[in-house]
């Protein structure tokens, strides 16, 4: 099985690094999102099958859930919702609404969904990576390469307050 970015994935990154680049306490973190790149963004699929049998969900927009890379750290996904909430916020205030909504992005967390793309980003810093997949590589500083240096997933207050209620719960301290 061959898996490629696709271009929901190079949409996704776009979206994130101009709403990352528009906001001075985000743009801390540029690089980093940046390193990720495109091979660094989940999947998702649509709740459409159940459109045919649910007239609750044919009636409602679709709702996409998220398919976490097996390689990211969990810290990973709260840490890039913050860039998703910021680019809707800047859509919503700008003079610019043509297009279509924001797609409803679901990550489950007790029983959360993976993808099965085995393509994984080399050369992040190890903090990008979980433990139990580096843990899985025969030979991670060939194959996987992670930097040593550690990476902390916190934003700054200033941009935390700012992407508050109801958005609270996307990134803890």
């Amino acid at each position: 099985m061959y898996f490629l970015c696709t271009e929901r994935h190079s949409q996704l990154f776009n979206i994130r690094m101009t709403a990352c680049l528009s906001n001075p306490w985000a743009r801390t973190h540029a690089a980093k999102l940046r390193d990720m790149g495109v091979l660094g963004m989940s999947s998702d699929e649509s709740d459409h099958e159940e459109a045919g049998r649910s007239t609750v969900v044919r009636a409602r927009a679709p709702r996409y859930y998220v398919r976490i890379q097996r390689w990211r750290h969990r810290s990973v996904g709260p840490w890039i919702c913050v860039f998703d909430v910021l680019h809707v916020l800047n859509r919503r205030t700008s003079n610019e609404l043509r297009g279509s909504y924001q797609r409803i992005r679901i990550r489950e967390e007790l029983a959360p969904r993976y993808s099965d793309n085995p393509r994984f980003v080399v050369g992040l810093s190890i903090s990008f990576y979980d433990e139990e997949w580096l843990g899985s590589r025969r030979s991670i500083d060939l194959a996987v390469q992670p930097m040593p240096e550690v990476f902390s997933f916190k934003h700054n207050s200033h941009l935390l307050e700012s992407v508050k209620p109801p958005f609270s719960l996307m990134a803890k301290d």
